[in-house]
């Protein structure tokens, strides 16, 4: 009786490799034995790196690893009864590409004196890039230099000239990559008297007409206009309220629920920057059953359509005149985008106003009733 195999194999490779990023790396375990004699051709190769998610067979195979790093793999010889070893090794993938410089930000001139502030970015396949990247500034004019460091700096220049400025963006492993701009230092301009000038005489004819009530109701209606336009401006500063107006402006017709829906709002805020709107004189709303729209005040309501919404009576317009227009086509002349006019569009279909077909991957609509 030949003696059952228990005895697993014995892996021969490398415990320690090294190669550059981007270069093919040959992992050999042809060294490997078993004292079954059939070995080398019954055996399997089985090479593991899980960091990577990477598994690789055979005695001899290769690898490429695209950045830098130190991974751990396995190496698992399986002889022909399943008798299993392991043997664990590393790879050093050695730094070799340098980092990208994606953007550089430099004033193009400035003042003696003055702050001038530069900024730059890099980017580099090397994770330990972002904690461990360095860059480096260096100022050169015709006979001086001199170096900052950081990714955003701030330099206040003492001389005239055309400086160089190089930046330079290190990565751990000692890869440098270089960038130039040049900026123009000239002397600060002479100071305007005048206007210091007449803003004290401005001061002083404002404080003489303060101290009489002729000259109080003179300066408010003076001033009145100005501050029509401040408060404007306040008005729309809130960011929100901002967003309700121009969307208004672009969308004028728009229901509540349109808006509400497009711009993502709940029912409180919308309610609240449109009161604020409306009673700034900025919109106006129109109600017409259940529906109520909007419009900047210097747009006209249209009359009333049955009801419909104004972008729907001026689709059924052009409808009227080109039957069977693609929807894209009629996005196009009201000036408004394709999914608007997709929206607006199956909303007739579902009143029984408009057909839609579908011709090839254009999809076209044709007037069924009457145009507005």
């Amino acid at each position: 009786v030949a003696p059952t195999d228990l005895t697993p194999p014995v892996p021969v490779a490398a415990r320690l490799l090294a190669v550059d990023e981007g270069m093919p790396l040959s992992l050999d375990a042809s060294g490997s034995t078993d004292g079954d004699p059939t070995f080398p051709g019954s055996g399997t190769f089985r090479w593991s790196f899980p960091d990577l998610g990477v598994v690789l067979t055979g005695q001899r195979t290769t690898i490429t690893f695209d950045y830098p790093g130190l991974f751990q793999g396995a190496l698992t010889v399986t002889d022909a009864s399943g008798n299993a070893a392991i043997l664990t090794f590393a790879v050093q993938v050695r730094d070799t590409r340098a980092p990208t410089i994606t953007s550089v930000t430099a004033p193009r001139g400035g003042f003696v004196g003055e702050t001038l502030t530069f900024d730059a970015t890099a980017t580099d396949d090397d994770p330990a890039f972002v904690s461990g990247g360095a860059y480096v500034w260096r100022f050169t004019s015709s006979d001086q230099s001199f170096e900052r460091t950081g990714s955003r700096i701030a330099v206040a220049f003492d001389r005239l000239g055309d400086w160089s400025v190089t930046i330079t963006a290190t990565d751990p492993s000692g890869n440098p990559t270089s960038a130039q701009r040049n900026v123009v230092i000239s002397t600060p301009p002479t100071p305007n008297p005048w206007p210091w000038i007449g803003g004290g005489a401005i001061l002083l004819a404002a404080a003489i007409g303060l101290a009489t009530e002729r000259g109080k109701f003179g300066l408010f209606t003076l001033f009145l206009p100005l501050y029509t336009r401040i408060k404007d401006g306040e008005v729309l500063d809130q960011f929100t309220r901002g967003q309700i107006y121009g969307y208004i402006r672009v969308h004028p017709g728009d229901t509540y629920t349109d808006i509400k829906r497009n711009l993502a709002l709940n029912n409180g805020t919308l309610t609240y920057h449109l009161n604020v709107l409306e009673g700034q004189g900025m919109i106006r709303a129109r109600t017409n059953g259940a529906r109520k729209s909007f419009y900047p005040l210097e747009v006209r309501p249209p009359e009333d359509g049955g009801g419909l919404h104004e972008i729907e009576q001026r689709m059924l317009r052009v409808l009227g005149e080109a039957p069977g227009a693609a929807v894209s086509d009629v996005a196009g002349v009201l000036g408004i985008s394709r999914q608007l006019a997709v929206y607006h569009a199956r909303l007739l279909a579902q009143q029984g106003l408009v057909r839609l077909e579908r011709r090839g991957v254009r999809l076209c609509a044709v007037a069924l009733g009457p145009t507005i």
